[in-house]
């Protein structure tokens, strides 16, 4: 938060953390999970992406998450969209 720019009066609406939990124990790891989840910095940005290969943290505890295995989907709790895509109405031609 400290590193935002605080001078130009805005903060983005998304913050994207690649590996932050990588040299962290335990009790850090829950630490950063709970600002990310509960605290300050859940509630300053509408959107929060993290990248993390550790196992050492419960991911349901994100609105949404994807969990990768050989660059494919293994789990996600994403909503399935199915997107319906309308068709030309095709008009009768009027007769000559």
């Amino acid at each position: 938060m400290a590193t935002l720019p605080q001078e130009l009066g805005t903060t983005p609406g998304f913050i994207f953390l690649d590996e932050p939990l990588s040299a962290f124990d335990i009790p850090r790891t829950d630490a950063l999970v709970e600002l990310l989840t509960r605290g300050q910095i859940a509630r300053s940005f509408a959107q929060i992406f993290l990248i993390s290969h550790s196992r050492s943290f419960d991911p349901s505890l994100f609105g949404y998450y994807v969990r990768m295995e050989a660059g494919r989907v293994a789990e996600t709790n994403l909503p399935q969209v199915v997107a319906e895509i309308p068709l030309p109405i095709q008009s009768e031609a009027p007769a000559a």
